[in-house]
């Protein structure tokens, strides 16, 4: 580990001795250094004059040593001790609210009063989870960030002298409240960056703000089995076949009535509680506020209503569940999800190995 003693804004691939001070040698390759450390390793330049005075305004590498009194650079700080973060990185907008998330700027561990661009990204949640191989039946993904114009937000911002800057945005969704058909809202991602980064930047992956903007919904007065709640739990029934197998199928009302008080319990808590359902936080506080006003308000008989079979345009034939395939796993590998996978594999590597 040393610091440069030149301030850079170009990535580097070598450099000699006279160009860094050693701070000293990370000891990973010692017998037990990671479980004792967990890769965290201090180093002591108080008695370093160079290193002491300047550590604070010069960048840090991870250097290799190589034969000719010079170094690889394996890991370099980011150039000009520019760094910015958001607080959070995931925002869930009700209809008509305002989101706001905090930034933060530095320069090489100083808070930096610099201005901050913010764009439009779709990031990773534009891909389709598909990979390479075709899906039979296709997989139809839904279309995220549409309609774009429906997003507001500013394209800059100064940070404050602490460094901090509040982004504030809304998105509406009134002139097409379901652009994703059968999920719920729509995502949009912000991304964000200092305006005098170098050239050579390296940002990180995942500097940008995700933004889930729920649909405009109005519950009805009372809300059925099969015409309000089936469809969206189902949803998450799919999402979730470990529930459905061990717990509650949550796409099947006999099931869901028999777990009614746990359901009651896990929709009512808040979202920053472990054991709010959904555990995604996908669903919108109005859709919620439905489901447990269905569990609250029973019919005649005592239970949620039923009410009448919504008749499907396109009935899609059950198919048999695959043969399991003989596996040998130990006791700890039948726990939650790992034998699921596991199965899955096996069908997989069956199919391409017959």
């Amino acid at each position: 580990m040393a610091v440069l003693k030149t301030d850079t804004d170009t990535l580097l691939s070598t450099v000699t001795g006279d160009q860094v001070a050693i701070l000293g040698n990370v000891n990973y390759l010692q017998s037990g250094w990671y479980a004792q450390t967990a890769g965290i390793q201090e180093f002591d330049y108080a008695a370093d004059g160079w290193i002491a005075a300047n550590i604070v305004s010069r960048p840090l590498l991870l250097l290799k040593v190589q034969a000719d009194n010079s170094y690889q650079v394996l890991v370099q700080e980011s150039l000009g001790g520019l760094y910015v973060r958001s607080d959070s990185m995931v925002s869930r907008l009700e209809p008509g609210q305002t989101g706001a998330i905090d930034l933060y700027a530095s320069r090489y561990g100083k808070r930096l009063q610099g201005i901050l661009a913010f764009s439009d990204t779709q990031g990773p949640m534009g891909g389709t989870g598909a990979g390479d191989a075709p899906l039979d039946p296709p997989v139809v993904t839904p279309d995220i960030a549409v309609p774009p114009d429906a997003i507001s937000y500013p394209a800059q911002l100064s940070c404050d002298p602490q460094g901090k800057a509040t982004l504030n945005f809304t998105v509406d969704l009134s002139k097409n409240p379901v652009p994703r058909g059968y999920i719920d809202g729509q995502l949009y991602g912000i991304a964000y960056q200092l305006t005098t980064q170098p050239d050579q930047t390296i940002a990180s992956f995942w500097n940008f703000i995700s933004v889930l903007a729920f649909s405009p919904f109005t519950a009805p007065k009372s809300p059925t089995w099969y015409a309000d709640i089936q469809p969206i739990l189902t949803q998450y029934g799919n999402l979730y076949p470990i529930m459905s197998k061990h717990l509650v199928d949550l796409g099947d009302y006999d099931s869901v009535v028999e777990h009614l008080r746990i359901l009651r319990l896990a929709f009512s808590l808040p979202i920053e509680d472990p054991n709010h359902m959904p555990v995604t936080r996908d669903l919108s506080d109005a859709r919620r506020a439905m489901i447990l006003n269905w569990i609250d308000s029973p019919g005649a008989d005592g239970l949620p209503l039923k009410g009448a079979p919504v008749a499907l345009a396109i009935r899609v034939p059950a198919q048999a569940a695959p043969e399991p395939i003989p596996l040998h796993l130990d006791p700890l590998q039948k726990r939650g999800k790992t034998e699921v996978i596991l199965q899955y594999e096996a069908r997989i590597n069956a199919k391409e190995h017959p």
